[in-house]
């Protein structure tokens, strides 16, 4: 789900600028992604969990198509200890968009699984919700990551806390593959960390089959498509630099994306989920 890379060292200039018609929450994490055909998505939290779900068509042009839905999140009044994983992310075929929200949950202390993870699938030809499934409910629990693979897959890592035989940490790992739109969930394959984590066998030995059956040529090739900082309550990663000429309040959450429109490499800013700037680079 990793939007696309900055073009290194170019300078930018803004030629553009729109703001999504909701409210701002300065500072407030938030998704977004850039779809096949250039439509900018992005999908800002609310209080009472009727998150905002956003497309923006030609938003480089002087008068962009704006649409907003409300879509299913985690609200003030659940009990969220730690955000997780927020992304979006367009299925290969460009018919629908998955969203993923993952929370670690305040539960009682012998628990172990205090992750919960909202799927949601939204149908772009029209726009709306088709499905809604939230992993604990479908019996996927644990520490959960997910990522949408080339093929269209939802894939997600269920972690679950353990030990091996001498008695040092290594969590079984269950990996599972959901389909959209109607997100049933097929068990992939199952082991237990390595302690080593260069040692890659015993993973390879489980998950190398569904893996090539997946369309890739190891089991390593999917491990690396989780977002590993992803982990509810773990530290996040230092957010990257702003492009270069790009001016960033340390107030702001941003974004971006660099696309090419009709041949000309354009960035598209985004603040806070709903301040939209366009730059051309040079």
């Amino acid at each position: 789900m990793a939007l696309a890379a900055l073009a290194a060292g170019a300078q930018a200039r803004k030629i553009h600028e729109y703001r999504l018609h909701e409210p701002e929450d300065r500072g407030s994490p938030f998704a977004m992604t850039v779809g096949p055909d250039h439509t900018l998505y992005t999908l800002v939290p609310r209080h009472d969990g009727n998150w905002v779900l956003s497309e923006v068509q030609g938003w480089w042009l002087d008068h962009p198509d704006e649409h907003g839905i409300l879509v299913e999140g985690f609200s003030s009044r659940d009990p969220v200890a730690a955000p997780g994983q927020m992304d979006l992310a367009v299925t290969p075929d460009g018919k629908f968009l998955v969203a993923v929200l993952s929370a670690s949950m305040r539960v009682a202390a012998d628990d172990p699984y205090p992750v919960d993870m909202i799927v949601e699938v939204t149908r772009l030809d029209h726009f709306e919700v088709m499905n809604t499934e939230h992993l604990r409910g479908l019996g996927i629990r644990g520490n959960l990551q997910a990522a949408l693979d080339r093929t269209g897959h939802l894939l997600v890592s269920s972690s679950v806390p353990a030990a091996d035989e001498n008695g040092a940490q290594a969590p079984y790992v269950t990996w599972f593959r959901l389909t959209p739109p109607e997100l049933k969930a097929d068990l992939l394959c199952s082991y237990q960390a390595p302690t080593d984590a260069k040692n890659a066998q015993p993973i390879e030995d489980a998950c190398s089959g569904p893996a090539r059956t997946e369309g890739y040529a190891s089991a390593a090739e999917i491990l690396a498509l989780f977002p590993q900082k992803s982990t509810p309550g773990s530290p996040s990663a230092p957010p990257p630099p702003p492009p270069s000429g790009v001016s960033v309040s340390s107030k702001d959450r941003f974004q971006a994306a660099t696309v090419t429109i009709d041949g000309k490499p354009l960035t598209v800013v985004v603040l806070n989920g709903i301040d939209v700037q366009v730059y051309a680079m040079q």
